[in-house]
């Protein structure tokens, strides 16, 4: 492959779960602000997207050798991806591999991070070093602070009164609960920890969430549940609850939006060692860490930084233990109440280089792409 040009105007992009993440919104901000460019997906299935006069799907996965692929990997001058590259060659003189990634880390990393890039980019200069530690590897030379490209989606997406796609009826509060995943097959980021009937903390059992969605449903307030894809198998998460919607990375195909649409349009977040943390800061809207296995959740996969009181530090918002202090939460975000707006506000100066919503734009200036 090497007897063909590299093409200036080739790039390449890559997510886990096809078409989604920072890489979409790079791609579609490079679609309307650098014309002229050739785009490639690299996909599971290409045969569910239609390719355009300027973008063409094809794959890397299943059996035999893709040659479509290889050729675009071996010709493109930028490759964009979100969770590693999977290809067992590295680029050619003149190629650039960038790692846009997929959160800021506050959990763990017990392996040595194999994915092939020449740069990195994070949400900010505090991000820096804890990207750096839980990659094991770069410098802050290759470390770029320029932002995420879902957080310019996010950020276009708080008008106020808009309305959330999944909550058409109309409650007093839609919060967004977003547990980071506890199961993988992965070893090394796998945790024992909520090996339940939910895979969930606090509420562990479908009665529980029956209880919770009856607590929900007599102050009118939603809760949408976004299912990590590594577990949302579970059968509990085929139930039907009248405030409680589960959402899944097939009901944000099926509506055809991406998850950092929907999560603009809502009250509050409660999360646990999710990084979209870092991102909701963004919303200035109130945030509930549940940290009810805070300690076993350490003994396993552990967190970037040393020491349970730092690690909360690096969790600006309400902590709950237990099923009242999250229905504590709830209510006071229903009256208004936001005793850690002070706290939020500092981590938000301290980690975000892109608040306004112009990571994209940070990105391609910062590489020439466009200029």
């Amino acid at each position: 492959m090497q007897i063909f040009p590299i093409d200036t105007k080739k790039v390449i992009f890559e997510s886990e779960g096809d078409f989604c993440d920072n890489s979409w919104a790079l791609y579609m901000y490079m679609r309307k602000h650098c014309p002229g460019f050739k785009y490639i997906w690299i996909v599971r299935h290409p045969e569910d997207f239609k390719r355009s006069k300027d973008t063409v799907f094809t794959s890397r996965f299943g059996r035999g050798v893709h040659f479509c692929a290889l050729y675009h990997y071996s010709t493109a001058r930028f490759s964009f991806h979100t969770h590693g590259t999977m290809r067992p060659w590295l680029p050619r003189n003149g190629q650039i591999v960038v790692a846009l990634w997929h959160g800021a880390p506050i959990k763990g990393n017990k392996y040595v991070n194999e994915d092939y890039y020449d740069y990195s980019t994070v949400i900010g200069n505090a991000a820096v070093p804890l990207n750096i530690k839980f990659m094991g590897k770069g410098t802050p030379d290759n470390t770029l602070p320029l932002g995420y490209p879902r957080n310019d989606i996010l950020v276009s997406n708080m008008e106020p009164g808009s309305e959330n796609p999944f909550a058409s009826v109309k409650y007093d509060k839609v919060l967004l609960w977003m547990p980071t995943f506890r199961k993988s097959g992965n070893v090394a980021i796998s945790e024992a920890a909520c090996d339940n009937e939910t895979g969930i903390p606090l509420l562990s059992t479908k009665s529980a969430l029956s209880a919770f969605d009856e607590f929900l449903g007599s102050i009118n307030v939603a809760i949408l549940l976004k299912i990590h894809h590594l577990q949302a198998d579970k059968p509990v998460f085929s139930e039907k609850f009248s405030n409680i919607m589960i959402v899944t990375d097939g009901d944000l195909r099926k509506r055809n939006i991406q998850l950092y649409e929907m999560v603009g349009k809502t009250d509050a977040l409660i999360t646990d060692y999710s990084s979209i943390g870092y991102d909701y800061l963004l919303t200035d809207k109130p945030q509930a860490y549940i940290l009810d296995d805070i300690e076993e959740y350490s003994s396993g996969r552990g967190f970037i930084v040393e020491g349970l009181d730092e690690v909360k530090k690096l969790m600006p918002g309400r902590h709950v233990y237990d099923v009242e202090g999250l229905k504590a939460f709830v209510r006071d975000v229903v009256a208004g109440k936001d005793e850690c707006k002070t706290e939020r506000r500092e981590m938000r100066e301290k980690f975000h280089s892109a608040p306004d919503g112009d990571a994209c734009k940070k990105i391609c200036d910062w590489f020439g792409i466009g200029s």
